[in-house]
């Protein structure tokens, strides 16, 4: 079996998927980090000048579509099957699967096996990681106090879940809104029972995420075009901020 598979593996492919990897994360780390009107209109001119797509979303999830098309290809590489994982994750996580319903406590599993399965694909991996604990921190932080909670508890519980910081229990899963129980269920992922407040989880999600990005930036394989974004990456704005658009 291992034969055939490997009669199938396409050099060429491979390249193409890492390559059209490559360049979506680079998109959606920049998306994510873009929280004013200006980086907004910044990065989908940045997308079109790429792409001639005038929706930025939508060329995003054609670049991850073409991971998998190229994977397809390349059938019997571990390499080109881990960047498949990832980018089908990534259509996942950004809401634009085929398989409706795309949210679930999955998505950042999927990437941490796909590291798993071929560990030259880990920056990726680890870069979409990243990219969902910032998208968490995001949507909780404009959703906490709003019906908006049960999704942006979804989120947040999916990037715990693939760290290996689920939640103490089912708490944050179950509230239409949080309370003490629910801040301490994830406090105690994260190694902090007496969390009490959105306040007490956020901080440690950041240095979570500050760490990450410090890897991230670190890795000999990073794509020099991903350096500006991961630089904010680890900063994400407060609901307060006038220019933030959560």
């Amino acid at each position: 079996v291992r034969a055939k598979a490997q009669a199938r593996e396409d050099g060429v492919a491979r390249v193409e998927a890492r390559d059209a990897l490559a360049t979506a994360t680079g998109w959606a780390l920049e998306e994510v980090v873009a929280d004013d009107a200006v980086r907004r209109a910044a990065w989908r001119g940045r997308v079109f000048a790429a792409t001639g797509v005038e929706d930025p979303y939508a060329a995003l999830a054609d670049a991850l579509r073409a991971v998998l098309y190229a994977a397809a290809r390349d059938g019997g590489s571990d390499e080109s099957v881990a960047r498949a994982m990832i980018a089908g994750a990534a259509l996942r996580a950004l809401g634009t699967c085929e398989d409706r319903p795309c949210a679930g406590l999955d998505r950042t599993t999927t990437w941490a096996a796909a590291e798993r399965l071929h560990p030259g694909s880990a920056t990726e991996a680890r870069a979409w990681s990243a990219w969902a604990l910032r998208a968490a921190i995001d949507r909780m932080e404009s959703g906490q106090d709003s019906a908006a909670f049960p999704r942006a508890a979804l989120d947040l519980t999916d990037a715990l879940v693939g760290r290996g910081m689920a939640p103490r229990d089912v708490a944050p899963l179950t509230r239409r809104r949080p309370d003490l129980w629910v801040w301490s269920s994830w406090g105690e992922g994260l190694g902090a029972p007496r969390a009490a407040s959105w306040e007490d989880v956020r901080a440690l999600l950041v240095v979570r995420l500050e760490s990450e990005v410090q890897g991230l930036s670190a890795a000999a394989d990073r794509p020099a075009s991903w350096t500006p974004w991961l630089a904010q990456l680890a900063k994400p704005p407060r609901r307060e901020d006038p220019a933030r658009e959560l």
